[in-house]
């Protein structure tokens, strides 16, 4: 889709961490680098939202071709995130999917699914759940979302600190959920860095 956006979320602090997790290695690339190499993939339009420490954190992915947007309000959460990086969406973005920097057991193939979904329905927000199981609007939905166009404007102005799971769930009559579980593998806490490591040492 040559008017799809990827918007990579990589403005956090990592306090549970106890270290950034964008610059957490795999395979001798960093969280960050690897997730815009993956969201290259799919589309040639990427941003990158950055805020703890943006600018050494950018100097890991200034060779790639994507944009960068720096979030001067990092600190408020996801959300403020969000609105930062599609409000630098260019006109002729039609979809934006919102994508984490620590999702680490994505890849090429999930995203083209999730993608191929919005060609076949193109007015409807597409989301992922944790369960492989019939859905309701009571189960675990989250990024990867893809937002058609006219949710730019309630994404860019969201201002508390859920992301956009209360977008998602104010209109889930017309969201597609798809069953993907390893979408919500993340690394927040050293016991996640632990399970990274037993599949990807150092």
């Amino acid at each position: 889709m040559n008017n799809l956006a990827i918007v990579v979320l990589a403005a956090g602090q990592s306090s549970r961490l106890g270290q950034p997790k964008q610059l957490v290695e795999i395979e001798n690339k960093t969280l960050i680098e690897r997730q815009c190499l993956l969201a290259l993939s799919i589309s040639s339009d990427v941003f990158c939202v950055l805020g703890f420490e943006a600018e050494s954190i950018k100097k890991r992915i200034q060779h790639l071709p994507i944009s960068t947007v720096i979030n001067s309000k990092w600190q408020q959460g996801m959300a403020s995130s969000i609105s930062a990086g599609v409000s630098e969406l260019p006109e002729h973005i039609k979809h934006v999917m919102v994508l984490l920097v620590d999702q680490w057991q994505l890849d090429h193939t999930t995203l083209s699914e999730i993608t191929e979904q919005t060609m076949l329905k193109v007015d409807v927000i597409h989301t992922c759940t944790s369960e492989k199981v019939n859905l309701d609007d009571k189960q675990r939905i989250g990024p990867p979302t893809v937002f058609p166009q006219a949710y730019f404007p309630e994404l860019i102005a969201m201002d508390d600190n859920k992301g956009a799971k209360a977008l998602v769930m104010k209109y889930f009559k017309y969201v597609n959920v798809m069953p993907f579980p390893q979408a919500f593998i993340d690394l927040d806490e050293p016991k996640d860095l632990i399970r990274l490591r037993q599949i990807y040492p150092n």
